[in-house]
């Protein structure tokens, strides 16, 4: 698997840095099969989805997704120079018509990453909102697309707004340790 390019362009939130790149999405019909194979075989895991599919946080264990977990590893080396960061949770979201993210974090260290894959993004299908630390009714909303990789600080607020599209939006959530 392979980022379309090895640019991974920074912008900054509330002095919270954020960092974008594109991943090969001629790879993305493969990884929503695993996505939905993923679905198939494991239960729903209450998280901060409301009405949609998340997966356990262990997908960084199975072989089907050993490929996308050194693609990540990568950008994050590049991002952090720390070769010693790995994967320490992953996992699926699939949120079909009416679901969100209500608003939460991956943890209270600053310095810790979290990132997600957007594998299918239909018209419609929720904006991601990032909260302003020091006030929570300051918040700049972020339209993903399909193809792109966001990592951002763990503690940075964030929730993903209500999909009004026909279609799932399905993504893959990852933290770094």
């Amino acid at each position: 698997m392979k980022m379309q390019e090895n640019n991974i362009n920074f912008t900054s939130f509330y002095n919270i840095g954020i960092w974008q790149t594109q991943f090969n999405k001629t790879n993305s019909k493969d990884l929503i099969e695993k996505c939905y194979q993923i679905k198939k075989e494991f239960p729903t895991v209450s998280k901060s989805n409301i009405n949609g599919y998340q997966s356990e946080s262990n997908l960084h264990t199975n072989p089907l997704f050993f490929s996308l977990v050194k693609l990540l590893n990568n950008i994050n080396l590049q991002i952090t120079n720390y070769p010693n960061n790995r994967i320490s949770d992953m996992w699926v979201n699939i949120s079909p018509r009416h679901s969100l993210n209500h608003k939460h974090n991956h943890g209270h260290d600053i310095h810790q990453l979290s990132g997600v894959m957007y594998l299918k993004v239909p018209k419609n299908s929720g904006d991601l909102y990032f909260y302003n630390p020091l006030n929570t009714n300051h918040v700049n909303h972020y339209q993903p697309t399909e193809g792109e990789i966001l990592i951002f600080s763990q503690a940075l607020s964030h929730s993903v707004g209500p999909n009004l599209s026909e279609e799932d939006r399905i993504s893959i959530a990852f933290n770094y340790e």
